[in-house]
């Protein structure tokens, strides 16, 4: 929904209103409001968003430390993630949901590891549902999953999607009017969409 609807103005509260945009609605794919809906079961707040980011946090150091382990790699070079000042930053101070995409990433490179390609698979597929940035590391899996283990993938990337269509249209929330509006990289960005246009710049 756009924020700044009226007929929902019931579900704003002081921690949440008001909020930047108003008039755009989410941009937060599927897999990343599944993630919110679970990190304030307890209590819709700032700190419970927080708190949940700081428990994918440690989850995520975990499994480098694991990944290392696995691949036969110093361990201890997990404290170059754990360690890093702009992981608390992001995650601990500010609540970022982009810990929850990389713990999922880090979860489909361990099992990848460990030989398991199905679990990968889905890890990644809900990687993507939560950033879908996660989409370019599809070509590390080349090779290394079937046709059965992409089709799961699929399937449950569809399965967390289904619950957001609206009507004949995907997912996509305000995606379309972020490409078109908001910028970032602008030096590279804005040469390029001069050329072929915002949403190829985007690409």
């Amino acid at each position: 929904v756009v924020p700044a609807d009226p007929a929902f103005a019931h579900l704003r509260t002081e921690q949440t209103w008001p909020v930047n945009n108003p008039e755009v609605s989410s941009p937060y794919p599927p897999g990343a409001q599944l993630y919110f809906l679970a990190a304030t079961v307890a209590g819709e707040s700032a700190r419970a968003m927080k708190l949940a980011a700081l428990v994918c946090d440690v989850l995520l150091a975990l499994v480098v430390w694991r990944s290392l382990v696995a691949t036969g790699a110093n361990p201890g070079w997990m404290l170059a993630y754990a360690w890093n000042p702009l992981v608390s930053l992001e995650v601990a101070r500010h609540g970022h949901v982009d810990v929850a995409g990389a713990l999922l990433v880090a979860l489909a490179a361990f099992a990848l590891v460990r030989g398991r390609p199905l679990a990968s698979t889905v890890a990644l597929a809900l990687s993507i549902a939560v950033k879908p940035v996660s989409l370019v590391l599809l070509p590390l899996l080349w090779r290394r999953i079937s046709r059965w283990h992409a089709a799961a993938g699929g399937a449950v990337l569809l399965a967390v999607s289904v619950p957001f269509w609206n009507g004949h249209r995907p997912p996509l929330g305000s995606v379309p009017e972020v490409i078109d509006r908001f910028r970032f990289n602008a030096p590279v960005f804005s040469a390029a969409a001069s050329l072929a246009g915002p949403a190829a710049a985007t690409g």
